[in-house]
């Protein structure tokens, strides 16, 4: 307390007083030196236990300069004492949860009552120790959260966190703090994963689930600070992929960058021309791939998709179509191919001749059942074929779609279901190319 008396001479007194208010006591004494009409005197801490105003007044001052004799005299001298409330420290609690190591750890401080500003000290110590630390922050609610230094947590393992001294910014007033304590735990981040490059073929359609390492445990992202992982069904590209391995406590390790090339074979490329040939050679899938600029390593299908694999002593087809990817023993099988259609009628470097039957025995023995000129559609791909009776009556009409006479009458109905009988019969068949005028000629229907 101050006192300010100008009418005091230099010297020391002994007053007397008495608090009201908040605190009360009564028949306090204390000793002041005067100096240039000031003094000053303390009232002791357990006069000061309840928060609030305490009135000093003082009813008595003594001369004590002087043994004797002691002068004294009373006073009624009034001064106003303001105690500020201490923070309550029986209601302070902290509590940090488990992290991974190198992740930001955040402590919760509770129980901080109406305070508005706080500076807190704490201290770390067991796997990470630290000297005391200090943070001033703004308390929101009786909570305040604030992030421990990134320094002071090298080390996984548990750690404990001690809360020393809290701190009423605004008042000043601080309390320091006894087992106000949490334990957390730091859990080790998993090695980053041992990868190699990879190397895949397009025609695989390889995807992101295929890629080593694999489990449960490993995430691939397309950078190393991605946290979204990819899907394992996205398709692989070439280009760096990353992959990160997490522990059964939810740590995640480094990223691990893996090179992925995704390689493809060229297709096929048909020579020019090289779906013609001639059906009088009996041309075969091996003719077909001496027509490619792969013939030693092309497979032929007949379909593109799931189609079946032509052996190369497969016989051509006129108007096949045969599906050509390219298949080396070391690379890649192609993605793309080569859809061919065949044709059998490139045959204007071999001899036109052709030998027409002159007659047949439909009687259902396998032998000779029918009337064909064999291989005229090779030739003459667009002939047309008309067979009539000894009257002139016409009996059948074909061609490369309908190249076989059975024996019955398919122009005009007759007797026994049209079933020609026994005799001779005649035939024009027209070439229907480069004006070649049409052959006539008999044949012989014997049953």
């Amino acid at each position: 307390m101050q006192i300010d008396a100008l009418q005091l001479l230099d010297g020391d007194y002994r007053i007397t007083y008495n608090v009201n208010g908040d605190n009360i006591a009564t028949g306090q004494t204390a000793i002041i030196k005067a100096v240039g009409g000031k003094a000053t005197f303390e009232v002791p801490g357990n006069l000061n236990t309840k928060s609030g105003l305490s009135v000093i007044t003082i009813l008595n001052i003594v001369n004590i300069t002087s043994p004797a004799p002691q002068c004294a005299n009373t006073s009624n001298l009034v001064g106003n004492l303001n105690i500020l409330p201490l923070p309550n420290a029986t209601t302070v609690s902290v509590a940090v949860n488990n992290y991974c190591l190198n992740d930001p750890v955040s402590v919760a401080i509770s129980g901080l009552g109406n305070l508005t500003n706080a500076k807190i000290s704490y201290q770390l110590s067991d796997s990470n120790v630290s000297a005391v630390q200090t943070i001033t922050q703004a308390v929101t609610n009786g909570r305040l959260d604030f992030v421990i230094p990134a320094a002071l947590l090298q080390n996984f393992g548990s750690t404990k966190i001690n809360l020393l001294n809290i701190t009423n910014t605004v008042t000043t007033c601080d309390v320091n703090l006894t087992n106000i304590a949490d334990d957390f735990v730091l859990y080790p981040l998993p090695v980053a994963p041992n990868v190699t490059d990879q190397q895949f073929c397009k025609v695989d359609e390889a995807a992101i689930a295929i890629l080593e390492p694999r489990g449960a445990q490993y995430k691939w992202y397309n950078s190393p600070t991605a946290t979204t992982p990819l899907a394992s069904t996205l398709l692989l590209q070439s280009g760096n992929y990353y992959v990160k391995e997490t522990s059964a406590t939810g740590c995640v390790s480094q990223a691990s960058m893996v090179t992925v090339t995704i390689t493809d074979t060229p297709a096929p490329v048909l020579n020019s021309d090289g779906q013609n040939f001639c059906g009088l050679k009996n041309p075969t899938i091996a003719d077909l791939s001496n027509n490619t600029n792969v013939s030693s390593t092309v497979v032929w299908y007949d379909a593109p998709n799931s189609g079946n694999l032509l052996a190369s002593t497969t016989p051509l087809t006129e108007q096949g179509r045969y599906y050509g990817f390219n298949f080396p023993d070391t690379d890649c099988f192609s993605s793309e191919y080569i859809e061919v259609t065949v044709t059998l009628t490139s045959c204007d470097d071999v001899s036109n001749d052709f030998f027409v039957p002159d007659g047949f025995s439909p009687n259902g023995d396998g032998t000779n059942d029918s009337f064909v000129i064999k291989d005229i559609e090779f030739l003459y791909p667009n002939y047309t074929l008309e067979i009539y009776n000894r009257y002139g009556v016409g009996m059948y009409k074909g061609d490369k779609n309908k190249p076989a006479w059975d024996g019955k009458n398919y122009e005009k109905s007759g007797i026994a279901g049209g079933i020609a009988p026994n005799g001779v019969y005649f035939y024009v068949l027209h070439f229907n190319k480069e004006n070649k005028p049409p052959k006539q000629g008999r044949l012989y229907l014997n049953r």
